[in-house]
């Protein structure tokens, strides 16, 4: 009989300390993490060009680089996988209101998946995981235009957030952006205390 209170006893002393750092409501089970396999990249739509009444489309222009091709922020290499014109009127806001309006974002995670995923993985996530990068410029005006203004380029290495790039205000200004981060719910057996 003592053996068999033993064999009981023993597994429960082992669950006891799990027990007691386990939250008593599943409500916090669910816990927010942040989701890399999303990432949006996006801005105003419009951009005006100094000194000049002229309203101009605001593009983007996105190339998915390996780890070992080197960044610079003053190529002119103006070639992209990529181009983004955020007036053509396709893309969502998601409500962030700002001083020109809402901005715009294109959803790069699908983008990647379907169309370049050769570069570096099946999704994004894994692309920046194995050390690749996003280097990113933006004009006002699209590039084949008469006189579009360009900017330097940034450099995008993680996934998990949306990107708003800022509008230029003129030609061979540093490209800056803010970000936000992407969170989704995940299950965690006992929650996080």
């Amino acid at each position: 009989m003592e053996d068999k209170i033993k064999k009981i006893l023993i597994p429960l002393m082992a669950v006891a300390p799990l027990m007691t750092s386990c939250s008593a409501n599943p409500e916090d089970w669910i816990v927010q993490v942040k989701d890399s396999s999303k990432l949006y990249i996006g801005g105003y739509k419009t951009a005006k060009e100094k000194e000049s009444t002229g309203t101009y489309d605001y593009c983007l222009y996105l190339k998915f680089e390996n780890s070992d091709t080197a960044f610079s922020s003053s190529s002119n290499d103006l070639s992209y996988d990529l181009e983004i014109d955020l007036n053509d009127g396709y893309f969502l806001s998601y409500g962030q209101k700002g001083d020109n309006g809402d901005p715009v974002f294109c959803d790069i995670g699908s983008f990647y998946e379907n169309f370049v995923s050769n570069k570096g993985g099946t999704d994004i996530a894994t692309f920046f995981t194995d050390g690749n990068y996003i280097s990113v410029f933006s004009s006002v005006g699209k590039l084949d235009n008469d006189r579009p203004f360009v900017s330097k380029k940034a450099r995008i290495g993680t996934s998990g957030q949306f990107v708003c790039v800022s509008t230029i205000e003129s030609s061979g200004e540093e490209l800056s952006y803010s970000v936000a981060y992407i969170y989704k719910e995940k299950f965690v057996f006992g929650g996080n205390k």
